[in-house]
């Protein structure tokens, strides 16, 4: 009771501080430079392509240093330190951001503003087919993106940018970034590097990628019920300690862009390779019938069920500025993307083989500002489309082949008169699954959204957001009929489901005065017809069926970030920040909803000079005690981490980190992991690494 008490009390403070500067507390995420910057990134994630400090909701940017100063591997664990955002943790190579308690397909994951066409919402043992070393910049909405992305955006958009297809004119002759590193703990290494050349109007861009690592270090057994179990006289042998069990991750990439750009015009295109080989726990692939006997070779070499996976993606990329009718600049983009992925089990034969084959594409218009009612208006217009074939075979098929495609079209209009501004927008989608085996559901979505700022002087934004989105059911929700081994289920879906609608509500408040800066979101997502999957009490193939169901749902929380410089000595500037977020879910009839990510509080200092910077940090994760039916309470925790960084010269042509993780070699077991009883995070782990440009 004493440590949930000063978790409220401290969440009190930090909130309290967003109305008094002069409190020297402060808070950003751990990736980021801990001192308060001057600049506003533009985001182009928005639609219209907004400065940071003036979108009315939660955005996260994370520019190439900040990735690579966070955790190496899934893209849900490089974000997963960011307020709002939790991780599906479910193996060493297989993460997906879980934003403000929403995952799987309620989030859209986009390379460079197109969908990544990969099999990660269908379950949460599939990676994502993103890759933060290849990442320049990530960009993160946090709250409904409908508009420019369709309903599947309801819960946010996660946008990963790499710069393969230049956009704008680059500084002839060569250049180059580079990064290598190793990871004690984690038993991991892992390089990076990319060349560029630019001759007058071409510009060609080369980036490769590799990282292996072994099963990681834990600090106790890797079965959260291996003691008890002891206890009542198991053979302690049975159990994995001091190491997480098929836990290792490999991955590899290559990728190839060229672009012809102008004063107001660009063109590129670009093809990009992934391929990833990782481990997947033992628990969650267990077939009935499977030999439990294999040779020592066998052994060595298959220890564990695993995941093969492979991407090819090739991506093109126009745009242009000049005055055209209203316009006054628009570009395109389009990706084809050809992604498989076995699944083999430890004897080393192949399982079920994933495919998902398929294309987008995206063109958007923006209007040139105009004067209206003694104010400005600008506005963006868009269609988008999308057509993917999704097919599964092999023995855990538990969906038969379907193909989705979808065409749309959105504006939203923004108008802009002194310390106010009024934005406004409409999409809709026709969206069609047709079923091998149930034929064909066709589904017409609509989403709007209003939102109003207040500016009174530039170092204060006051924002509130709403919005009514319509998601229609996936390819899982509706056709599933079958075991469903990584959600330890028989999944059954429901053919007849119709459109989730959901009306949110988001207020958001930033301050930013020198040294200083705050900001705070509370929000609130109601879904009429939330698509649940519940447990029927049945059991199939010895396993529990769960049916997808419909029922109405309530999100409500909150994130809050206060920064500050506290003060400067000898050249040093020391800096202090906190970050909160919190979110509560559950069934309007009464229940939780399952994975609910639990409170977090993390507490930062760090000092600054000219060539090195040192940062301590302490995270406190709360326990999940409000939990849905045949789910299990999980435990807090606290993470220890500290960083340094030291860049001998004054260019950024080479730089050195040290990356301490979990120093203190706690046993943390995350709730939103369907495998947390069988994998616990990683124990105390130091990175080393060397990175820089030229």
């Amino acid at each position: 009771m004493r440590e949930s008490g000063m978790r409220r009390m401290m969440a009190s403070a930090a909130a309290a501080a967003l109305c008094a500067p002069g409190l020297l507390v402060g808070g950003q995420a751990w990736a980021q430079d801990a001192r308060v910057s001057e600049e506003e990134p533009i985001i182009v994630t928005a639609p219209l392509d907004r400065a940071r400090g003036d979108i009315a909701q939660g955005v996260v940017v994370l520019d190439q240093a900040a990735i690579l100063e966070a955790p190496i591997g899934g893209l849900g664990e490089t974000l997963e330190g960011e307020p709002g955002i939790a991780s599906s943790f479910f193996a060493g190579g297989a993460s997906r951001p879980i934003i403000r308690g929403l995952g799987e397909d309620r989030i859209r994951i986009l390379s460079n503003g197109v969908g990544v066409i990969d099999a990660s919402s269908v379950s949460p043992d599939h990676a994502v087919a993103a890759e933060g070393l290849e990442a320049e910049r990530i960009e993160v909405l946090r709250g409904p993106a409908a508009l420019a992305y369709g309903g599947n955006a309801v819960g946010g958009v996660v946008n990963v940018i790499d710069g393969l297809i230049a956009e704008e004119p680059v500084e002839n002759g060569f250049s180059g970034k580079y990064y290598a590193g190793v990871a004690t703990g984690l038993e991991s290494e892992a390089a990076a590097g990319g060349v560029g050349f630019a001759n007058g109007p071409l510009v060609v861009r080369l980036e490769a990628f590799t990282r292996s690592a072994d099963d990681y270090e834990i600090p106790g057994y890797a079965d959260a019920h291996a003691e008890e179990e002891i206890a009542e006289g198991e053979d302690p042998a049975a159990f994995a300690f001091g190491a997480a069990p098929n836990s290792f991750a490999d991955a590899d990439g290559v990728s190839l862009g060229v672009s012809l750009v102008g004063a107001r015009a660009f063109i590129g295109a670009s093809v990009r390779r992934f391929e990833t080989l990782y481990g997947i726990p033992e628990g969650s692939h267990e077939h009935e019938g499977e030999e439990e006997e294999e040779d020592e070779e066998e052994e060595a070499i298959f220890a564990g069920p695993r995941i093969d996976l492979e991407q090819t993606r090739v991506d093109l990329r126009a745009g242009i500025e000049g005055d055209f009718l209203i316009f006054d600049r628009a570009h395109a983009a389009f990706a084809h993307v050809d992604y498989e992925h076995q699944e083999i089990e430890p004897t080393g034969e192949p399982a079920t083989l994933f495919t998902n084959d398929g294309w987008e594409a995206r063109v958007e218009a923006h209007q040139r500002e105009a004067a209206l009612l003694g104010g400005a208006l600008s506005g963006a217009w868009g269609i988008s489309a999308f057509d993917k074939d999704f097919a599964a075979e092999g023995e855990e098929a538990f969906i038969t082949p379907t193909t989705t495609d979808e065409i749309g079209g959105f504006g939203v209009q923004s108008w802009t008169i002194g310390p106010f501004s009024l934005e406004g927008g409409l999409r809709y989608d026709r969206r069609t699954l047709d079923n091998a085996v149930e034929g064909e559901r066709e589904f017409d979505l609509m989403s709007v959204s209003a939102s109003g700022a207040w500016r009174p002087d530039p170092r204060f934004f006051l924002g509130l957001t709403l919005a009514r989105t319509e998601r229609a059911p996936t390819e899982t929700e509706l056709f599933a009929d079958g075991a469903h081994l990584a959600t330890a289920a028989y999944e059954i879906g429901d053919p007849g489901l119709v459109e989730e609608i959901a009306e949110t509500m988001e207020l958001t408040a930033r301050w930013r005065a020198g040294g200083f800066r705050a900001e705070a979101s509370i929000y609130q997502a109601a879904f009429e017809d939330y698509i649940a999957l519940v447990p029927t009490g049945d059991e199939l193939d010895e396993l529990p069926v769960f049916q997808f169901v419909q029922a109405d749902a309530t999100f409500e929380g909150g994130e809050v970030e206060i920064a500050a410089d506290l003060f400067e000595a000898g050249g040093i500037t020391v800096s202090g920040d906190v970050a909160y977020d919190w979110v509560a879910g559950a069934f309007d009839a009464g229940g939780d909803l399952p994975r609910v990510p639990p409170r977090t509080l993390t507490l930062g200092l760090a000092a600054e000079h000219e060539r090195f910077g040192v940062r301590v940090e302490l995270q406190d994760v709360d326990a999940q005690r409000d939990v849905a039916a045949f789910e299990e309470p999980t435990d807090g925790y606290q993470l220890v981490n500290a960083q340094l960084t030291f860049q001998p010269f004054d260019t950024d042509a080479l730089s050195f980190l040290i990356d301490g993780r979990n120093l203190t070699d706690q046993e943390a077991r995350v709730h939103t992991s369907f495998t947390k009883d069988a994998l616990p995070r990683p124990g105390a782990s130091v990175r080393f690494a060397v990175l820089g440009r030229f």
